[in-house]
């Protein structure tokens, strides 16, 4: 009956709570709220999914087979792996990457650094071994600009790493 963080111990980040609060704020307080809230992740993450390798491969095809594949794979689980931490990290995790710019795109978008930054420093709150996730962007972009020949000039690491930081900070 207590309040996790204060009256007792709380290991796992406060991700997968707010995941279901939300759930009870949208479609009242029930269990199949969290899952309704699961179905909207999974169809985002398959989203995601498609946007992915239609971009990085330049392939539609490829897109729409993960789209339909990651729903196939996942639902047929069951009831008790839904809704977990990871279901709710995948789709942020999925969507950083769908909206990381590419390695040869010389004029990356600012909006689009800093959004990666944040999807991925929001799938932190609910895994804190998604940190490295995080990281190997910074990494990436900075790889990315020195070959760019920018490293004076980082507006997109400074916009990526604002992004991973900024929930985090504003909790």
């Amino acid at each position: 009956g207590g309040v996790a963080y204060k009256d007792a111990w709380e290991f796992r980040p406060p991700g997968i709570f707010w995941a279901n609060y939300l759930a009870f704020l949208l479609f009242g307080r029930a269990e199949l709220s969290v899952r309704l809230l699961d179905l909207i992740g999974l169809a985002a993450g398959s989203a995601a999914l498609f946007v992915l390798l239609r971009d990085r491969f330049a392939s539609p095809r490829a897109g729409i087979l993960a789209s339909l594949s990651y729903p196939l794979i996942y639902v047929p689980c069951g009831h008790w792996v839904t809704s977990q931490c990871e279901s709710f990290q995948a789709p942020l995790l999925l969507w950083s990457l769908a909206l990381w710019p590419l390695a040869d795109d010389r004029a990356p978008s600012l909006k689009h650094c800093y959004l990666s930054g944040f999807l991925s420093g929001a799938a932190v709150l609910f895994k804190t071994p998604a940190i490295f996730f995080p990281l190997l962007l910074l990494v990436d972009r900075l790889l990315l600009d020195r070959r760019l020949g920018k490293e004076g000039r980082q507006p997109p690491l400074w916009a990526t790493a604002g992004g991973i930081v900024s929930l985090p900070l504003a909790m």
